[in-house]
């Protein structure tokens, strides 16, 4: 979690990470999309029709940054990853994971695990390889060792409303790294002279 007041510049910060990421994910959509139209080239309607399946059906959106989101949903994104594959989420407004958590825990904080948490929780112990069973058998999630990852902006008045201090049975909190973002014009100067030439071509914004 970045943390820090209205003006410590936190989306600069993690524009460090989620923009290069972000590039990599355009990059890849456009290979799927250059495939996806060759597969629609294809003269033999059945090799078309299967090979237009596959390439929608394989998901390689590896980064995500929603702007809502539900347990279910992330469940679901995790599942459709590939074996052995991983998922990260990243929230510019980490207090929007208390709606998260909320969905389905009967309205409670981090001191009531909703399926959120506890899913992160899981996967932050090992892999994920778990199934989740419904009552239709057509909604079961079966996981195969995918990974995910999380990393939000969190304002300073939220810390105590996502990770509870004083009671962490579960391992919630001692899973979160909390890092202040704090708007020094000395440490923005630093970073500014340390800039590399990648960061310069990838036109990354200056970090405080």
């Amino acid at each position: 979690f970045n943390c820090g007041d209205s003006s410590s510049d936190k989306s600069l910060v993690t524009k460090r990470f989620t923009n290069p990421l972000n590039g990599l994910r355009d990059s890849m959509n456009k290979l799927k999309a250059k495939a996806l139209e060759q597969a629609r080239e294809l003269t033999e309607p059945k090799d078309q029709k299967r090979e237009v399946k596959r390439i929608q059906s394989s998901n390689t959106e590896f980064f995500n940054e929603p702007i809502s989101f539900t347990p279910e949903g992330v469940l679901r994104d995790i599942h459709s990853q590939a074996p052995r594959a991983g998922l990260h989420i990243h929230q510019d407004e980490g207090s929007d994971l208390l709606d998260c958590n909320r969905y389905g825990n009967g309205g409670g904080g981090v001191q009531n695990m909703g399926l959120f948490i506890k899913t992160l929780v899981e996967a932050w112990t090992s892999p994920l390889n778990s199934t989740i069973r419904r009552a239709n058998t057509d909604n079961n999630l079966e996981f195969h060792n995918q990974t995910i990852t999380l990393t939000a902006n969190l304002q300073l008045r939220f810390i105590s409303d996502i990770l509870d201090f004083a009671e962490d049975s579960m391992g919630w909190t001692s899973r979160c790294l909390v890092v202040e973002s704090i708007n020094d014009p000395n440490a923005a100067t630093a970073i500014e002279d340390h800039r590399t030439d990648a960061d310069e071509a990838a036109g990354l914004d200056r970090a405080a």
